[in-house]
């Protein structure tokens, strides 16, 4: 097979990812792609360090039996805990949502608060990142434990949504941040709610822009992007198939069932 045809693999825990892809097929829709969602062990943020690491190391197996020329970590959390170790074990490139989220910050002087799952937050991962690059801004990191169970389930009306974020996020307003960085791919689906909670002078970010301009020049520089016209989307979960296939119908449009399958991964 022409490596240049094979598809692109991304995974997250659950529903989140699915911004990333949709990103990525905007920049790049003559790409094939490999959706795989963790459901069974969603969500990793409640997870300790190894066993994220665990469930990565799985999620990668998985999509390299499926002949995938690179990986993209759209889940932040699989993208704090041992990524050059992974990079190491497996023979394919891998773009992370982190590294990709520092390249839209790499300012200096600015307060930038950090909205994460818990375990991203004490993994202390965009603190490192951007001391690696001297990047010379404030960061304050928030744990909003609460948001992806929620995210995930739809349960909330729009007024328990609101209420939920500003818990979270509210309490920063009077620190005139100057960027809120959505650590969870997750969150940019209730972007507005987070930016009512911390106001309009406050730029949101989402890396999911910022990763598909990454895939975008990787394949550029590897000459690895796809010579044919066509693309097609497989999707894949380890959990709750009808749940995952009403949501991704509300974020991608209408997506047959058949294009999705369940997997057991060990």
């Amino acid at each position: 097979m022409d490596k240049r045809n094979m598809p692109i693999g991304v995974f997250d825990s659950g529903i989140g990812g699915i911004t990333v892809l949709k990103e990525l097929k905007r920049v790049l829709p003559n790409e094939n792609y490999i959706y795989l969602g963790d459901l069974k062990n969603s969500p990793y943020g409640e997870k300790t360090g190894d066993q994220v690491f665990e469930f990565t190391k799985n999620n990668i197996n998985f999509l390299i039996s499926k002949n995938v020329k690179l990986i993209v970590f759209a889940c932040n959390t699989a993208s704090s805990y041992r990524v050059e170790e992974l990079r190491d074990m497996f023979d394919v490139p891998i773009i992370t949502i982190i590294e990709s989220a520092i390249n839209t910050i790499d300012i200096d002087d600015k307060k930038i608060l950090l909205a994460a799952t818990k375990a991203t937050v004490n993994s202390h991962s965009y603190n490192k990142k951007m001391q690696e690059r001297n990047i010379k801004s404030e960061i304050y990191s928030q744990a909003c434990s609460e948001l992806v169970p929620h995210i995930e389930a739809g349960d909330l009306s729009q007024e328990e949504t609101q209420h939920l974020v500003d818990s979270y996020i509210k309490k920063y307003r009077d620190k005139e941040i100057d960027f809120l960085l959505l650590g969870c791919t997750h969150y940019p689906i209730w972007r507005q709610y987070f930016s009512n909670a911390i106001g309009e002078k406050t730029k949101i970010i989402d890396p999911a822009i910022q990763i598909a301009q990454d895939v975008k020049a990787l394949l550029e520089n590897e000459q690895l992007s796809n010579v044919e016209n066509t693309s097609d989307t497989a999707f894949y979960v380890t959990a709750d198939l009808e749940k995952f296939h009403k949501n991704i119908n509300l974020l991608l449009g209408d997506i047959s069932k058949e294009k999705i399958k369940l997997v057991h991964l060990k």
